[in-house]
């Protein structure tokens, strides 16, 4: 999700801002949406669309700034964004109604690569270090990712390292690649999906902040059948809410 409006000028606004935004984004990826009319493509489809939330989170008015291509399936999002509301209310020091613009991806099941995560630790973690390891690999393994040109250029699956930092609140602080897959454009594709998939499972309190991870991150070519809605939502639902 991205902002095109001006910021608020103080700090505490942008604050409110950003958190709001946050909310809103962590919002719409549980309810995840895909357009009907594209479940034949073999290509992702991108769609950016200018929402206003009044104080209560309803949706005052979308518009689709830069469409799909398709007026169906501009339509199809604008209608799931509808179905959504009321969205987390929007802070009270934040003018009303609170306007954003949203770029919403949509890959193919077809194309979806395959993630694999394996976490590079010193020492054996307690459970509820493994645990929280493993709600992240949980966590990424549901988000889009396509198997692109540049990954199919190499047979096998493309392996890249990334240390990342995560706040208490889920929000990811930094990312870096510390050793990558032998492709520039593998590798820069891959942080700017890491980065997408904010917000990340919340930290626990007894957990030092912010969180230090390094993982080695795989993808393969697309398992067919293992990214189905029903799947994605089962994954979602069985996920600590409140972590």
């Amino acid at each position: 999700m991205s902002d095109d409006f001006d910021l608020p000028c103080d700090d505490a606004a942008a604050e409110a801002n950003e958190a709001a935004l946050h909310a809103v984004w962590s919002y719409v990826r549980a309810h995840p949406f895909y357009p009907a009319e594209l479940t034949e493509r073999s290509a992702e489809v991108r769609a950016t669309v200018t929402l206003s939330l009044d104080g209560d989170g309803k949706l005052a008015d979308a518009k689709a700034a830069s469409g799909s291509s398709s007026t169906k399936t501009d339509q199809e999002i604008l209608d799931w964004l509808k179905r959504l509301q009321p969205f987390p209310r929007v802070p009270a020091n934040l003018t009303s109604p609170f306007k954003f613009s949203a770029e919403f991806v949509f890959v193919p099941p077809t194309v979806l690569s395959e993630v694999k995560i394996r976490w590079i630790i010193d020492a054996n973690p307690s459970a509820s270090e493994a645990g929280l390891r493993d709600l992240v690999a949980s966590h990424l393994q549901r988000q889009p990712r396509s198997y692109s040109n540049d990954m199919n250029s190499r047979h096998g699956t493309r392996r890249a390292i990334v240390t990342l930092l995560i706040n208490p609140d889920g929000k990811l602080l930094n990312v870096e690649m510390t050793k990558g897959s032998g492709s520039p454009r593998v590798d820069q594709e891959t942080l700017v999906w890491l980065n997408a998939a904010q917000p990340y499972p919340k930290v626990p309190t007894n957990f030092a902040a912010p969180l230090k991870l390094v993982a080695e991150i795989g993808f393969g070519p697309p398992s067919k059948g293992i990214w189905s809605d029903e799947k994605i939502k089962r994954s979602i639902n069985n996920v600590c809410k409140g972590c």
